[in-house]
């Protein structure tokens, strides 16, 4: 796979990952319970890094990396904040992201299924990624189902 097919890919990656940081970050500022805000944060440090990972691997492979979601990821994003400016209800802040967290999963597992990358390292980072997204998963219907017990 040529190196110009390869940036592509990533970049495409690379504004998921952008549009799932700016919408934890958006709905960060909902949070009130200081558990649920820590975990947050957490998740937000984890995209970020994923950012920063994907950006220096486009770079890497002389590609130029998108610095936001797009057109259509921007407009996605406006809409979430117009759609979800008043939810305040951190239940309903859980369920939205872990929705959000498994549209994310199953467009990594689909970014696996057509990308079949020759590099290792690239491979090694989508894993990485992969796993992220599962312990991020984890940890929010973790702390829904102890927030119905509460």
């Amino acid at each position: 796979m040529n190196s110009k097919k390869v940036n592509k890919a990533l970049n495409q990656l690379l504004k998921g990952t952008h549009m799932g940081t700016s919408l934890f970050k958006f709905l960060q500022k909902k949070l009130k319970t200081k558990r649920l805000r820590k975990l947050w944060k957490e998740m937000i440090n984890t995209l970020s890094d994923h950012e920063k990972i994907l950006t220096k691997l486009i770079e890497t492979y002389g590609g130029e990396p998108v610095d936001t979601a797009g057109i259509m990821g921007t407009m996605t994003d406006v809409l979430y904040k117009m759609r979800y400016i008043f939810l305040s209800d951190e239940k309903d802040i859980l369920e939205l992201s872990i929705t959000s967290m498994e549209q994310g999963r199953k467009a990594l597992s689909a970014f696996v299924l057509r990308k079949k990358f020759p590099n290792k390292d690239i491979d090694k980072i989508v894993r990485t990624m992969k796993k992220d997204y599962e312990e991020i998963l984890y940890e929010l219907k973790r702390f829904q189902l102890e927030a119905q017990y509460v």
